[in-house]
């Protein structure tokens, strides 16, 4: 019955999608998928391995279809890596096969503007690199000057106990003794 029950959503969400002649506006129509997409990630707990094969099963056909559900993408995933601990083998190899089928369908031509192409990945990771070392230059100074500032203050608390004591020693060797200050014993040499 929960077998058929995953498989029926998985329908379910396949005919939303692919029906624009509805008349629902496209917010109605969000809400009913993720409520079916929340019902396929609960079933995922599902105590019989059986409804648990069936629902990676579906969630893998799903993302044949031509709307990628990018939220629901990464709740998939997060499912998909979870479940390849789990004990049965045909969730565990269905979950790689969910895995695979995410990577192969993954929308980089929505995201990226294309297909991957190694030259233009180089080209935006040293574009990203120049600008955050940018910014840890920025930040950097920040530090630098923060620390140079505490270091200057802890000296200047240090002089400040430095020229005290000397205060205190000139005091003592004096003969002259402030009231409120005491003494202190010098050890005896034997």
């Amino acid at each position: 019955m929960r077998i058929a029950i995953v498989d029926v959503i998985g329908y379910l969400i396949r005919d939303l999608v692919n029906s624009t002649d509805l008349g629902n506006d496209d917010q109605s129509v969000q809400k009913q998928v993720d409520v079916f997409f929340d019902i396929l990630n609960e079933r995922t707990r599902d105590l019989s391995s059986y409804v648990r094969t069936k629902d990676l099963a579906v969630l893998t056909k799903l993302c044949d279809l031509p709307a990628k559900f990018p939220k629901q993408r990464l709740d998939m995933t997060k499912l998909a890596v979870g479940m390849l601990e789990d004990k049965v083998a045909t969730v565990r190899k269905n979950a790689l096969t969910l895995l695979s089928q995410l990577v192969i369908t993954h929308p980089y031509g929505l995201m990226h503007g294309g297909l991957m192409a190694r030259k233009d990945w180089e080209e935006h990771y040293d574009k990203v690199s120049k600008d955050l070392k940018k910014m840890e230059d920025i930040v950097g100074k920040a530090v630098e000057n923060a620390e140079e500032a505490a270091e200057a203050e802890k000296s200047a608390v240090e002089g400040d106990e430095e020229e005290e004591d000397e205060e205190a020693d000139g005091d003592e060797e004096g003969g002259l003794r402030t009231p409120g200050k005491k003494r202190k014993a010098k050890p005896k040499k034997k």
